[in-house]
Order: structure tokens, then C-alpha cells, then sequence
């Protein structure tokens, strides 16, 4: 994780399986070279990151979107200026029709950038 990112906009990753979330800042970094990524486990784990971000880009998430619909990591997210994209069997399955934007699988760095590119529009 990272202490205070001010200024710049920070991506955020938040999913439990280490080489997926690598894979993930691989891209983030190829796509955005000098932007910040902080990385944490869970919801839980990432809430106190935000305190010290001004601005989020995108936050890849592994969460039910239900779940994280009402989630202070949510309200936090949105009120930096985030845009979120879920992972995830639930959010495979029920993401989309809730209006949020998912991360299918398997998926391609092509896929990731997709996402990316769609927060830069």
C-alpha cells in the first residue's frame, strides 16, 4: 500500500489473488506510466489507503456488487472521483445489470486497457 498520493489520480486494486492483481498493475503501468497503484486484499484493507488519495482513476475491485453498492469503500471511491470495475463470479453474473462495468474472465491486457481507456474518455 501507499501513505498520502496527492495530485495525481491512483488506480486502485482491491482482489485477494496476488498474480491476477500483478497482472492488473502491469498493465495500469503500461497504460499510465507515472500514475500511482495501490494495491490491498480486500475493502477493508484499502479504506484506510484512501484517506491519503486525492483522486482516484479507476479501482478494480473483486466484490458482490450488492455488497460493495453500500460500502464505505464505495462511498469513498466515488467521492474521489472513481470509477469502478468488478471482478468476480457475482459480478460475472450480476454486475452488469446493476450497471456496474466488469472485468469478465479469462481476460486479456486488451480487456484491462478497455476499462482504462473508457475512464480517460
Amino acid at each position: 500500500m501507499v501513505g498520502s498520493v496527492t495530485g495525481k489520480s491512483t488506480y486502485l486494486i482491491v482482489l485477494s489473488q496476488g498474480f491476477v492483481a500483478l497482472d492488473i498493475a502491469m498493465t495500469i503501468e503500461e497504460f499510465d506510466p507515472a500514475a500511482p497503484v495501490v494495491a490491498a486484499v480486500s475493502t477493508d484493507d484499502a479504506v484506510p489507503a484512501l484517506d491519503g488519495i486525492d483522486r482516484v482513476a479507476v479501482a478494480f475491485v473483486d466484490e458482490r456488487p450488492q455488497a460493495y453498492a453500500g460500502s464505505l469503500f464505495a462511498q469513498k471511491v466515488a467521492e474521489r472521483g472513481g470509477r469502478v470495475v468488478l471482478l468476480g463470479s457475482a459480478a460475472e453474473e450480476e454486475g452488469a445489470a446493476l450497471g456496474f462495468a466488469v472485468l469478465e474472465r479469462p481476460f486479456s491486457t486488451d480487456h484491462v486497457t478497455s476499462h482504462l481507456s473508457a475512464q480517460a474518455v
